[in-house]
């Protein structure tokens, strides 16, 4: 079987290196990009109360990070950056030592129109505009940040005090550059970064590492580019020099 078909029947299947998402979608069997369409909310859908019923591994260190931050007591804003249906929310609770926190999810308007109606909690809130969310304090990006072509924490009303990323494709021995995933609902685009140079550029907006974890709950295996491969994917801590 020639690779590329075995690609486009494998789910989670990586395929190619490419210097831009234009590049990458070209390979792309059908026309659904990305994770706004019906098929990938349904898929979604489907697979909410497995993701709510138990706290994954890559939940843990940064749910350990958000209830540290939240012993200070004072109100905080948490901004859930492609937090889809809100399981993160959900089983965050099953942790919490604290409600003083009000839990915004960003995502793309088929997720978020849905889950609008759907999820109806006091604490949660559902937005497909980033500026509708202002003075945020806690910024969460779980397996989000990679799929944006042109993602920049600038877009934000506010730079927050605290960012956590998870389930993040870092490399050290190449640059950035973009692959193309099988999502079965959806093919997707996404970058692989360079490891160095990704906390360099958030360094450079004023903040120090204050804690770094790998998981190996996913990876990201290319067939023939061994190099930039990745056999586990990074978590990282950030907290504003000035907070």
């Amino acid at each position: 079987m020639p690779e590329i078909e075995k690609f486009y029947k494998s789910y989670g299947a990586f395929f190619g290196k490419f210097e831009s998402f234009l590049e990458a979608k070209r390979f792309s069997p059908i026309t659904n990009i990305g994770y706004d369409n019906k098929e990938t909310l349904q898929r979604m859908i489907d697979n909410i109360d497995i993701l709510k019923s138990s706290i994954r591994e890559t939940e843990y260190p940064f749910f350990l990070w958000l209830n540290k931050i939240l012993e200070k007591n004072t109100f905080q804003n948490i901004l859930d950056f492609g937090g889809a249906l809100g399981a993160h929310f959900y089983n965050f609770n099953k942790l919490c030592l604290h409600e003083n926190f009000h839990w915004f999810v960003y995502d793309v308007a088929h997720i978020i129109n849905f889950a609008k109606e759907e999820y109806k909690v006091d604490a949660l809130s559902f937005h497909e505009n980033i500026k509708e969310i202002k003075n945020i304090d806690i910024f969460i990006a779980s397996g989000s940040i990679q799929y944006i072509e042109d993602f920049s924490l600038k877009q934000l009303n506010n730079l927050p005090n605290h960012l956590l990323f998870a389930r993040l494709p870092l490399n050290e021995k190449c640059k950035t550059f973009v692959t193309l995933q099988n999502g079965i609902s959806s093919f997707n685009p996404q970058y692989v970064y360079n490891r160095l140079d990704f906390i360099n550029s958030i360094k450079e907006l004023g903040y120090e590492l204050i804690d770094e974890w790998k998981s190996h709950y996913d990876k990201c295996i290319i067939p023939n580019f061994k190099e930039e491969s990745c056999k586990y994917y990074s978590g990282l801590y950030f907290r504003r020099i000035d907070e």
